[in-house]
């Protein structure tokens, strides 16, 4: 089992976007996110303590297809499960496009894409002395998220992405497993 580098963390990532204006509309709108600092040429989104998305307009970016190399999506961590019940409350009542949820038994999920396909995972996780662990292992699945109970927490109105919110990982999809696995050796312990 490996251990990641204590130093190791996601502050920022950055998109190339086509409708930067249309990009930062879906963020504050729908996600919460706070515009820190914009121009003509890109924005700054995150809370108003971490900035952590970086928008670019580029526009001869092109939008690759769905299982081309690149991003899979970015996954934003809430710090407890209400952020995360005031959240689905707030996008339900927004209409947005929900594409899924999950228990995977050490979180719980609500997975969309922005307006230009970037996929989104807005999650929490569950008390680490809840995870299920076999031997060094802990136990992950994929199960139906608990939306009814979730929703029950949801008894605040939304305000905003919370400022303890940060990037709690990445998923891409890569063309060489291999290469990408003597990539990530420098991130381990």
């Amino acid at each position: 089992m490996h251990k990641i580098k204590e130093e190791i963390k996601i502050e920022e990532i950055e998109l190339k976007v086509l409708n930067l204006e249309g990009m930062i509309e879906f963020y504050e709108q729908i996600l919460g996110f706070k515009v820190i600092k914009e121009s003509n040429e890109y924005a700054i989104l995150g809370s108003n303590k971490n900035p952590f998305l970086k928008l670019l307009r580029d526009e001869k970016s092109i939008k690759e297809e769905f299982n081309s190399v690149g991003l899979y999506h970015v996954a934003y961590l809430l710090p407890t499960r209400k952020d995360l019940a005031i959240m689905l409350k707030h996008l339900l009542e927004k209409e947005a496009t929900i594409e899924g949820f999950a228990d995977h038994l050490v979180s719980e999920a609500i997975y969309l894409r922005d307006i230009e396909g970037n996929g989104i995972e807005i999650y929490c996780d569950k008390p680490r002395n809840e995870w299920i662990r076999i031997g060094n292992k802990i136990a992950m699945s994929t199960e139906p998220l608990d939306i009814e109970g979730l929703l029950k927490l949801a008894n605040e109105e939304f305000k905003g992405i919370s400022d303890e919110t940060r990037i709690g990982h990445v998923h891409l999809k890569v063309s060489s497993l291999s290469r990408t696995e003597n990539f990530t050796q420098k991130l381990w312990v």
